[in-house]
């Protein structure tokens, strides 16, 4: 989810905003479990508007560089104050 851990908050801005903190969120998690980005197999990004698509994926290329993982992209009703949301399974170890 687009929360800042620190603060347990949702964090302020648009698509962008949001978009960086949940692959923030994401390669944190990674790290902390003894891995790595490049060890992502699969993504789930879940869109409230499939119109940003663009921006999110500006954002997904520089976190997984060739070949990214597999992904699906699907538009959800979430919360109205989150505009995206991620999931990934990832191999463990480096």
């Amino acid at each position: 989810m687009p929360v800042d851990p620190e603060t347990g908050q949702l964090v302020p801005g648009g698509i962008e905003a949001q978009t960086e903190q949940v692959m923030q969120n994401i390669k944190a998690i990674m790290e902390d479990a003894g891995s790595s980005m490049a060890r992502v197999v699969k993504m789930m990004v879940y869109l409230q508007d499939l119109e940003h698509f663009d921006e999110v994926n500006a954002i997904y290329a520089r976190y997984f560089p060739e070949p990214q993982p597999v992904r699906t992209t699907v538009g959800a009703n979430l919360r109205a104050d989150r505009l995206v949301e991620m999931d990934a399974i990832a191999l463990t170890g480096q």
